[in-house]
């Protein structure tokens, strides 16, 4: 049985068009990693659509056609897409069109955020035996801005046309990826280009956010005190006042809300737990393990309510875990 891993989304965004990327690939066909050496499920980043109008098309345009073609299977032994752990039904698949288009950026905004130096456009034509047809072929175009992606698109819609008109027996595909990165993309999306911003990365295991503090072209300093951070009139001017090697490894918020986030009372409430005999206080479950401590500290992971943190044991740690039992809440 096969089907297709959706493992992160990133649609594009040309003025009021869009062109619908994500990194995805088949459950069944695999690669080797060349970072780790392991085997693991082949992925490409590329255009995830289900006919040409759905490249550079309107918002209403996409969902009209997510609407007519959708994965027509929804469970593990029929096919269809899988996203976020989980089969999409008809209405799920529109709603993922729906929010890729609320959250598209342009292209220069992803070559700014992001390792990526561009965009690989080519049409690729196959003959009658699926056999590559270079009699047709074009050669790659690399695209670095919005203006040159929408021009190529419909170029390559032109061009697509005139070799089907041509008589040829031959399927003709417009490919558009990114070649250099299988990995999903950490970018920020800004609706508002006017609004000031704060630039910050995340703690190695933590969630706690350390902000640009100050910058030079060598080096960038940091603090988590958010009344000391650097705040840029605008995304823009972030993107042009940091150093491009420490713009790409940076994530950015809006400074107002950022300020009231950083403002908001924490909760009060933590949780205790059993664990081999002993009382501990859990910071935080990650991946592979529960990080937990003996004595209470002010960095133990907070809850608002004794609801929430006992369902957020019972769902989290115990699952996870069942050595850890006798859940205490308490106040900080």
């Amino acid at each position: 049985m096969s089907y297709t891993i959706v493992y992160d989304r990133r649609f594009l965004r040309c003025g009021d068009r869009f062109i619908p990327m994500c990194l995805y690939g088949d459950n069944n066909v695999s690669e080797t990693n060349y970072r780790t050496g392991r085997e693991v499920r082949a992925r490409d980043w590329g255009t995830f659509v289900y006919s040409d109008d759905m490249l550079l098309g309107t918002a209403d345009e996409i969902l009209k056609i997510a609407r007519k073609f959708h994965p027509a299977y929804s469970t593990d032994t029929c096919g269809g897409v899988k996203f976020h752990g989980k089969f999409l039904n008809d209405e799920e698949m529109y709603r993922f069109f729906k929010n890729g288009i609320a959250g598209a950026i342009t292209l220069e905004d992803l070559l700014i955020q992001t390792t990526i130096g561009s965009i690989q456009g080519k049409l690729e034509v196959y003959g009658p035996e699926n056999g590559r047809d270079n009699a047709f072929d074009d050669d790659t175009a690399y695209l670095r801005t919005s203006a040159e992606l929408s021009n190529w698109v419909n170029e390559a819609k032109t061009r697509k046309a005139q070799i089907l008109q041509s008589g040829r027996k031959c399927h003709v595909y417009i490919c558009l990826y990114m070649a250099t990165t299988r990995d999903p993309l950490q970018v920020s999306v800004f609706a508002d280009r006017t609004a000031p911003v704060v630039a910050y990365e995340m703690e190695s295991g933590r969630k706690k956010r350390s902000y640009v503090k100050s910058f030079t072209e060598t080096s960038t300093s940091f603090t988590v005190d958010f009344t000391e951070a650097f705040v840029f009139d605008n995304i823009d001017d972030a993107y042009l006042s940091l150093p491009k090697w420490s713009a790409k490894s940076l994530r950015f918020c809006y400074a107002d809300k950022e300020k009231e986030r950083a403002e908001r009372e924490p909760g009060k409430y933590v949780v205790s737990a059993t664990y081999l005999g002993r009382r501990v206080y859990i910071y935080q479950k990650y991946r592979n393990k529960i990080a937990f401590s003996h004595v209470k500290g002010n960095d133990l992971r907070r809850f608002s309510s004794e609801k929430m943190a006992l369902k957020w044991f019972e769902e989290k740690i115990h699952a996870a875990q069942p050595l850890f039992t006798d859940p205490v809440v308490e106040e900080l």
